[in-house]
């Protein structure tokens, strides 16, 4: 009986060792690093981006019939906290739900961010609807989803989201194109990296093999 309850104390002293060990990193990092094929569930929240110089920035309007009607705010900033650097880009998004849209949102995806480090968030102080969760998949698209079974709710009708932030090592920027999702669709126009020549040049390569592989 003895020997048993100090195992089980050795045990429960390691797992609060470890947790803390976790808890400490997770605090000293201060970071939400997101990585091609993972997803950051909770969605975590951090005060950024602070200072930087905007360097675009674009309201636009969307509409499907019967489904949703918005707009989405894409802005690009240069520098400030990046923790990439001083001339590394950050992408910020910000979604308006129309009071007259029939439906909610749940999702909005962008890309590509092929090549590239990303560390994404919402921007705390929240004036918003916080997304769930945010994923970045194997074809290097960026996703906030925004749902009430796992996370503060869907972007009702009348509503906007939080500021959705993503910080990269980019240096440069082109037009891109949003989807914004729900029981319908729509592709709207926004910013993301431009992929560096090297990556293309990568991504040529795979091409070139997997033509190859299948002659």
């Amino acid at each position: 009986m003895v020997v048993e309850m100090m195992r089980t104390i050795r045990r429960r002293s390691g797992m609060l060792a470890a947790a803390a060990a976790t808890l400490a990193c997770g605090l000293a990092a201060n970071a939400a690093l997101l990585t091609p094929g993972n997803a950051l569930f909770p969605a975590p929240g951090e005060p950024d981006p602070v200072g930087g110089t905007v360097i675009a920035n674009q309201t636009i309007p969307f509409n499907v019939p019967g489904f949703f009607d918005g707009s989405l705010t894409s802005t690009v900033l240069r520098g400030g906290n990046n923790p990439f650097g001083a001339n590394a880009l950050t992408f910020t998004y910000r979604i308006v739900n129309a009071a007259s849209s029939p439906n909610a949102i749940a999702r909005m995806t962008v890309d590509p961010f092929t090549g590239f480090s990303t560390d994404a968030s919402f921007q705390t102080p929240s004036v918003g609807v916080n997304p769930a969760l945010i994923d970045r998949n194997t074809a290097d698209t960026m996703g906030f989803s925004f749902s009430q079974q796992i996370g503060p709710g869907a972007l009702l009708p009348g509503s906007n989201s939080a500021v959705l932030v993503v910080q990269t090592n980019a240096t440069d920027f082109q037009n891109a194109l949003a989807n914004i999702i729900d029981s319908g669709a729509i592709s709207v126009l926004s910013f993301a990296p431009v992929p560096e020549p090297t990556m293309i040049g990568l991504a040529g390569v795979g091409a070139l093999a997997l033509i190859r592989r299948r002659r």
